[in-house]
């Protein structure tokens, strides 16, 4: 599965299973799962 080129997928899954303590981490994670999302779907209307 893609995703984005500085971050891994798998520690963005375990950040937002775990619910990390640090909010601006879990936006991030957030934010990143988001950009990954609308890349695919741009690669599949492509």
């Amino acid at each position: 599965m893609l995703g984005t080129s500085f971050i891994p997928p798998i520690p963005i899954h375990d950040k937002m299973v775990g619910l990390s303590d640090d909010p601006q981490e879990i936006f991030f994670s957030f934010h990143s799962m988001i950009a990954d999302i609308l890349f695919i779907y741009l690669l599949a209307v492509l």
